[in-house]
């Protein structure tokens, strides 16, 4: 038989060694296997995951500070670990075997965002035109007034959408409850959330189209205001 070199009987004895259960790591081997499981986030649990995934649906992935914000705070990891975990899993998502499930959940949390953040702008410049809202008001209904709504219970609903953001349709409910300019109102104060929802969409847009055509309406006399300069500058010349 050919004779066994060196390495031959190392690798001999850490067979045997494992085989009988009493293979050990060094120390130097220790640390580096301790380096390797920190970078695969081995203490990570399913829910941990579920966790972080639900924070990117509420904040989108950019937002990472408030997303590191919240998963710390319901899995009680330090935030500095999720960045970092945020960083690996962008990096390496699509070797996760249900990735386009999970791209699609964040994606469909992040169009809510975007639409949430164009509602707040077209809230802002509706407010913007009306500093004085409950006396001076108005709104371009077009087609869609309806029979039930007043227009001063539309105005008090943009001006709550306006302070405390779309979607917060309980708190709406209760201030609509509790306002004295409702105290005789007693169909518009018994309203459910669901209800001023519903209202709350078709207000939005009404406000959507009177923007548009506000806007147009500024650069149609802009450019009238633009035609006299230049036919003078011409005559001059």
């Amino acid at each position: 038989p050919e004779p066994v070199t060196p390495e031959g009987w190392e690798a001999l004895r850490l067979e045997r060694e494992i085989d009988e259960g009493r293979f050990e790591l060094s120390p130097a081997e220790v640390e580096h296997k301790e380096l390797l499981m920190a970078d695969a986030f081995s203490a990570w649990t399913r829910r941990d995951f579920k966790a972080y995934v639900a924070a990117l649906e509420r904040s989108g992935r950019h937002d990472v500070h408030t997303v590191a914000r919240e998963t710390a705070a319901e899995t009680g990891k330090e935030e500095a670990e999720v960045r970092r975990y945020h960083a690996v899993f962008w990096n390496r998502l699509q070797e996760l075997q249900d990735w386009p499930k999970i791209l699609e959940r964040i994606e469909k949390g992040e169009k809510r965002i975007r639409r949430t953040m164009e509602i707040r702008d077209a809230l802002e410049a509706k407010m913007a035109r009306h500093p004085d809202p409950r006396r001076r008001m108005t709104i371009a209904y077009g087609a869609q007034k309806g029979r039930l709504y007043t227009e001063e219970n539309d105005v008090f609903l943009i001006t709550m959408m306006h302070r405390y953001g779309y979607g917060a349709w309980d708190r709406i409910r209760l201030e609509a409850r509790h306002n004295w300019q409702f105290r005789f109102d007693w169909w518009f104060k018994s309203r459910t959330a669901a209800e001023l929802q519903k209202r709350g969409e078709v207000l939005i847009k009404i406000i959507e189209r009177e923007n548009e055509q506000f806007r147009n309406a500024v650069v149609v006399r802009g450019a009238r205001k633009r035609v006299p300069t230049a036919h003078a500058a011409a005559l001059s010349s």
